[in-house]
C-alpha cells in the first residue's frame, strides 16, 4: 500500500474500477428493485381488480335476476288485470284476486330465497298486494324519505340502497334495513301505457353481505359497497374507520366508473381499485395497504444494501491487486527516473517485465542519452549566444556616445577652447578605458557611479549649469559587481529628454539593499511623461522583438542586458508623471554566481 497515493496512476485505477462496478452494481440493484416495486404494485392491482370484478359481476347477475322477475311481474296478466278491473265495493273479486296474486307472487318468491317479500302498490302508494301477512296495508309509502318518486312510465326497475323499514306488524321484521327494487305496472294493452301502480321486492341484505364475506381477501385487503347515493352497504373494515375512510374515498370516485388511485386514511396509505355495477350503478372497491409492499420492498432493500457493500470490498480488494500487479513496473521506474532527475544520466531504465514496459524504457534510455548530448550540447551554445547579445548590446552604447563627444570636441576646437579640449579628451580616454576594461562586463558599482561623474563632467561642457548629480551609496554597497553602463543611458537619457535649457534640474542616484536585492534608484526632477507615452515606454521595455527608438534606446539597452544576465525577475521600472519628474528604478540580485 507505500505506493497508493492520491494523484497515483494506482490509485486512479483503484478508484475508477471500484466506480465502475460499484455504479453497475448500483444500477442493477435499483432496477432490480424498481422492477419489483412495479411488479408488486402490478401484483396488488390484478389481485385487487380481480377482486371487485368478481363482485361486481355477482352484484350485476343478482340484480339482473331481480330485475328479471320485476319484469315478468309488472308485466304480468294475474297482476295487471286485478290493478286494472278491480272495484273497491266488489268483495268478491277482490277475495278472488287477492288469492290469485299472492299465490302468483309466492310462486315466485319460492325460487328465489334472497328476495324477503313482494308488495304490490297503488299509485298513491298504498298496499294492495303482499307476499308477507304482517304487512299492514295502511302504511304510506310515498310519504317515507327513501321511496322514489320520479319513477318511469316504462318498466326500468329502479333499486333502492338500503334504507328503514318500518312496513310490518310484526316488530321483528322491521329490525335492521332492507335493500328494495320497485318497477310500476304498466297496462300495455291501452295506448297510452298508463301507469296502474308499483311492485316493490324487498331483498334479504344478509344474501349480499353472505357474498362479501365468502370472497377471499388475501392480506390485510379491504372491501367496500357504495350504492348510487354513495352510501355505504357494506364493509369489512370496523365500523369506527368507515367515516374518514368514507369521506376520503368520495373525493377519488366522483365522475369515475372505474379505476385505481392512492388513498391515506391518516394512518396508513393504500392501492384503491374500483369499478361500477351496470345494473345498480353501485360502486365495489377494494382497498390493499401499501404496508404490505413496503415490507417486501425494504427487505429487498437491505438484503441489496448488503449485496452492495460485499461488492465493494470484493472490488477494492481486486481493484488494488490489479492495480498493483499493473502498476508495479511504472512505480519502478519512476524510482529510476527520481535518479535520471537528479543528474545520473548513466543510469540505464531497461526493464523487460512486460513486452510494453521493455519498449518503452528501452526508447527512454535512448531518449535519455539524446537529451544528456543535447543538454551538453544547448548549454554551451547558449552561454556563447548569452555573451555575444550582451557583449552587442553594450557595443551599442559606446558608438552612441563617442560620437556625441566628438561633435563637443569639435565645438570646443572651433572655439580654440584649448583646455577645456584637453579636459574633455582626457575625460573621454577614460571612459573609453572604462569601456574596454573586464571582458565579463561587471564591475564594482563605484567604478560604474565614476564613470558616470565623468560622463557629467563631460555634459557639463555641453549644457553649463544646466544638471547637477546627486550620488547616496552606502559604503558597504560601493563594491557591489554590476553590469557595465547601466547607469550612464540613463542619466543620458533624463537629460535629453527630462530637462527644458531655460530651468536648471537635477538628476539623483539613490543605492539600497532590501533582502537579496540591491535597488538602484535613478530620479530627476524635469518635466516627466503623459500617462500614454510612459505605457509605450513599458510596453517597449518589454517587447522583444520591438526595433529600439531614439526617446528609449538607452533604457531598453539596459533592460534587456540585466533580463539576459540575471533573468525575469530583474531589470529595470519606470514610472512617471507631468511636470514631476522620472523615477527608474534598477533591480539586481546582492549576489550573483553565473549558472
Amino acid at each position: 500500500m507505500r505506493n497508493l497515493k492520491k494523484g497515483s496512476i494506482r490509485s486512479h485505477m483503484i478508484f475508477y474500477f471500484s466506480i465502475l462496478f460499484i455504479s453497475a452494481i448500483g444500477i442493477i440493484s435499483l432496477s432490480i428493485y424498481q422492477y419489483t416495486s412495479y411488479s408488486m404494485t402490478r401484483e396488488i392491482l390484478e389481485y385487487s381488480t380481480q377482486i371487485v370484478d368478481q363482485k361486481r359481476r355477482y352484484i350485476d347477475s343478482y340484480f339482473n335476476r331481480i330485475e328479471n322477475n320485476l319484469r315478468i311481474i309488472g308485466s304480468n296478466d294475474t297482476v295487471i288485470t286485478p290493478m286494472k278491473d278491480l272495484r273497491e265495493d266488489n268483495f268478491a273479486d277482490r277475495l278472488f284476486y287477492n288469492r290469485e296474486v299472492s299465490d302468483f307472487l309466492v310462486g315466485i318468491q319460492k325460487f328465489n330465497l334472497e328476495i324477503k317479500d313482494y308488495i304490490i302498490l297503488s299509485n298513491d302508494g298504498l298496499v294492495q298486494y303482499y307476499t308477507n301477512a304482517s304487512v299492514r296495508p295502511d302504511f304510506r309509502f310515498l310519504e317515507t324519505e327513501w321511496f322514489p318518486h320520479d319513477l318511469s312510465r316504462y318498466t326500468r326497475v329502479t333499486f333502492i340502497s338500503s334504507h328503514p323499514q318500518g312496513y310490518y306488524y310484526d316488530s321483528g321484521l322491521n329490525k335492521g334495513e332492507v335493500i328494495s327494487a320497485i318497477i310500476p305496472v304498466i297496462d300495455y294493452m291501452n295506448t297510452e301505457r298508463t301507469r296502474l301502480g308499483m311492485v316493490l321486492c324487498n331483498l334479504k341484505i344478509q344474501e349480499i353481505e353472505a357474498f362479501n364475506e365468502s370472497v377471499k381477501l388475501t392480506g390485510k385487503t379491504s372491501l367496500l359497497v357504495l350504492d348510487s347515493n354513495d352510501r355505504l352497504i357494506y364493509s369489512t373494515i370496523p365500523a369506527e374507520n368507515n367515516a374518514i375512510l368514507l369521506e376520503n374515498l368520495l373525493s377519488h370516485l366522483k365522475g369515475r366508473d372505474k379505476g385505481h388511485f392512492m388513498l391515506n386514511d391518516g394512518s396508513r396509505k393504500m392501492v384503491a381499485v374500483f369499478s361500477s355495477s351496470e345494473v345498480t350503478g353501485w360502486k365495489i372497491i377494494a382497498l390493499s395497504p401499501i404496508e404490505e409492499l413496503l415490507d417486501y420492498l425494504e427487505n429487498i432493500r437491505a438484503f441489496s444494501i448488503i449485496l452492495i457493500i460485499l461488492c465493494i470490498l470484493l472490488v477494492y480488494l481486486t481493484s488494488v491487486f490489479i492495480s498493483r500487479r499493473i502498476s508495479e513496473p511504472i512505480f519502478r521506474l519512476m524510482r529510476k527516473m527520481e535518479k535520471v532527475e537528479k543528474g545520473d544520466f548513466d543510469l540505464k531504465l531497461y526493464d523487460p517485465g512486460y513486452d510494453e514496459m521493455e519498449k518503452l524504457t528501452g526508447r527512454i534510455d535512448l531518449m535519455v542519452d539524446r537529451i544528456n548530448k543535447l543538454n551538453r550540447d544547448v548549454y554551451s551554445r547558449d552561454l556563447v549566444n548569452k555573451d555575444a547579445k550582451i557583449k552587442a548590446l553594450q557595443a551599442q552604447i559606446n558608438p552612441h556616445f563617442l560620437f556625441n563627444t566628438l561633435q563637443l570636441i569639435k565645438s570646443l576646437a572651433v572655439c580654440g577652447k584649448t583646455a577645456e579640449m584637453n579636459h574633455i579628451v582626457t575625460l573621454m580616454g577614460n571612459m573609453l578605458r572604462y569601456a574596454t576594461y573586464d571582458t565579463e562586463g561587471t564591475v564594482p558599482i563605484k567604478q560604474e557611479i565614476e564613470h558616470v561623474r565623468e560622463y557629467m563632467q563631460i555634459q557639463d561642457y555641453r549644457y553649463p549649469g544646466m544638471v547637477s548629480l546627486s550620488l547616496d551609496c552606502p559604503e558597504n554597497l560601493a563594491s557591489t559587481m554590476v553590469p557595465k553602463f547601466i547607469l550612464q543611458p540613463i542619466v543620458e537619457n533624463s537629460i535629453r529628454h527630462g530637462f527644458r535649457e531655460e530651468s536648471p534640474g537635477e538628476v539623483e542616484i539613490r543605492i539600497t539593499r532590501k533582502d537579496e536585492d540591491i535597488h538602484i534608484a535613478l530620479i530627476d526632477n524635469g518635466t516627466g511623461m503623459e500617462k500614454d507615452n510612459l505605457e509605450k515606454i513599458r510596453e517597449h521595455l518589454n517587447n522583444e522583438n520591438e526595433m529600439d527608438t531614439s526617446s528609449s534606446i538607452g533604457l531598453k539597452n539596459v533592460h534587456e542586458r540585466l533580463r539576459l544576465k540575471y533573468g525575469s525577475p530583474y531589470g529595470l521600472v519606470c514610472s512617471s508623471e507631468p511636470d514631476k519628474g522620472c523615477h527608474v528604478e534598477i533591480t539586481i540580485p546582492a549576489s550573483w554566481k553565473r549558472g
